[in-house]
């Protein structure tokens, strides 16, 4: 380093870098470690994904086989039921038809708790009508709760619309668990269904709410119901515990949250809201042929071709459709199943997806690929499994429908009803049905005097083929369960005659028939008192006020 008029100097500087070094080796060290550890962690993501995705795979073929004789159980216990039967073989088939519906159930239940776990649980919103969803579900719920003397009620807002953007099968699912949830912990009373609007648009949603009178939940058990195989012991316990699990996670996945109020002893009270996106009226599904009117003229001529490789699910099958008036021809693998579906001898294919030679995608696929130009077999799909891959598969393959085993005869008369032009009905027979009908229930509602029609049309949400329905149930169930009641007396089994008059109780609030209920719930007073001899003049002034309703009932039936 020079300097001015002197000798050049250097300049030497030093300075301590370890603490700069180690700190480089140690952020060095630190970072491969979380590089290694980022790449444990993936792995162990794909395992565990892989293992989830394995467990759902795993679950769909145990489903499969599990529904495939269930399906043959319900079936046979179907046409079964549909055969001349004593009291006590019909009382234990229905036992038997009942435990087998629960069963199916709980693989249902196992099944979404699984796609839950793994991300696989999925809703697809369409425009779907309201109304017609509930009212869909509501109807099986009031005849549950019509043997159980429990009342159901349900009631949608005026200013709810009444077409929006929904998943109707998971909106349906939602309020089934949580009705059915009531039903399990309520032993007398009534439950409530209301669906409101609420908030301005174009924010407004749709509020569901589920009230019950059943025994309640403790606050601090409040948060632990929703996890799974949860259950509440004591007064009428029972389920899966999975129900809930289920519905909070769809709920979730519909853009809203399920929550809960409740006391013991004072019943319980589920709700949810979710966005509400209406629908134009020009978009609005048409009305499904399942809702047609029971009792309307229906042509039935249809020649449907089943392929299904079980032999018990082929007479299962060909029983019930034969019995609808079908003619019916059965294959038992895919090639058959092409070859009968190119004859042009058949009008519609029930496909099962499962079969040897040609699995029923493929089968779809090769009858599509040969049938001759302007002629479109309609190929419905049969399957146990019950993934919604499964149901694109189908339509990919070319099919045009999707039924999941165990199939109902409801859904199969519906999906046939829809494919098949021929089966719907002459309009003209239809509409004269119509007004027959409108024309005969407004003369009824003149004749019945013990019973409030109008009041028991609110509570079904204004369906009178519901409102038939029951009073048809009614005229089965109430003789018997007033026939118990005297027998009970007779014998002096309190508790016995207390169920039977609590029963009648319920079945009579159900169409309003308010003296009769009345004397009702007086006579179960008295039994649960034990008190037999102030019963006996009670049971007396039941069955005058029996007699009364019971030839109305006859006549909303169509029994008179």
């Amino acid at each position: 380093m020079p300097r001015t008029g002197g000798q050049p100097l250097l300049l030497v500087s030093a300075r301590d870098i370890t603490s700069r070094i180690r700190s480089e080796q140690e952020l060095r060290a630190a970072n491969e470690f979380l590089e290694t550890t980022a790449q444990w962690a993936r792995e162990l993501a794909a395992k565990a994904e892989s293992a989830s995705a394995a467990k759902t795979e795993f679950l769909a073929h145990v489903s499969h086989e599990l529904r495939t004789p269930i399906n043959a159980i319900l079936g046979l216990l179907e046409l079964t039921l549909q055969s001349p039967l004593s009291e006590p073989q019909r009382e234990r088939l229905e036992m038997v038809r009942e435990s087998a519906e629960s069963l199916l159930g709980l693989v249902d239940d196992l099944l979404d708790v699984a796609k839950a776990e793994s991300g696989r649980l999925s809703c697809s919103p369409a425009p779907v009508r309201l109304r017609q969803v509930l009212n869909g579900i509501m109807r099986l719920m009031v005849h549950r709760g019509a043997a159980k003397g429990v009342l159901v009620r349900w009631r949608v807002a005026e200013d709810a619309p009444e077409t929006v953007m929904a998943d109707g099968a998971r909106l349906r699912q939602v309020i089934a668990n949580l009705v059915g949830n009531a039903m399990t912990y309520t032993r007398q009373g009534a439950i409530d269904v209301e669906v409101d609007r609420i908030g301005p648009s174009p924010s407004s949603r749709l509020r569901f709410v589920v009230r019950d009178t059943g025994c309640g939940i403790p606050p601090e058990r409040w948060p632990e119901i929703f996890e799974p195989f949860v259950r509440l012991q004591g007064e009428s316990g029972g389920g899966t515990g999975l129900g809930l699990t289920i519905s909070a996670s769809l709920v979730e996945l519909m853009g809203g949250r399920l929550y809960v109020s409740s006391m013991p002893g004072a019943g319980s009270q589920f709700g949810f809201t979710i966005p509400l996106q209406e629908v134009p009226p020009e978009l609005a599904p048409p009305d499904p042929p399942a809702a047609r009117e029971a009792g309307a003229p229906v042509c039935r001529r249809g020649r449907i071709l089943v392929a299904e490789d079980n032999l018990l699910n082929q007479q299962v099958i060909r029983g019930l459709l034969e019995k609808q008036g079908f003619s019916v021809t059965l294959v038992s693998d895919g090639p058959s199943a092409v070859e009968q579906a190119l004859s042009g001898a058949h009008d519609l294919v029930l496909m099962d997806v499962q079969m040897p030679g040609l699995d029923g995608w493929q089968a779809a696929r090769a009858i599509r690929e040969q049938e001759p130009p302007g002629r479109r077999i309609p190929i419905l799909a049969m399957t146990a499994r019950a993934m919604e891959e499964d149901a694109a598969a189908c339509y990919a393959a070319g099919m045009d429908g999707y039924l999941a085993k165990p199939v109902r005869m409801q859904e199969v008369l519906a999906a046939l009803a829809e494919h098949l032009p021929g089966d719907a009905g002459r309009p003209g027979e239809r509409q004269s049905w119509e007004n027959h009908h409108v024309r005969e229930t407004g003369q009824l509602e003149h004749l019945v005097k013990h019973m409030d029609v109008e009041g028991a049309l609110d509570r079904l949400g204004g369906d009178r083929e519901l409102l038939a329905e029951l009073a048809g149930l009614f005229c089965e169930e109430g003789p018997r369960l007033l026939s118990e009641a005297g027998q009970a007396l007779a014998r002096g089994d309190a508790a016995a005659l207390q169920n039977a008059a609590h029963q009648l109780k319920g079945l009579l609030a159900q169409f309003c028939a308010a003296e009769a209920r009345e004397a009702a719930w007086q006579l179960e007073l008295e039994a649960r008192r034990a008190d037999l001899v102030a019963a006996e003049p009670r049971l007396e002034v039941l069955r005058q006020k029996f007699d009364a309703v019971l030839p109305e009932l006859g006549r909303l039936a169509g029994k008179g």
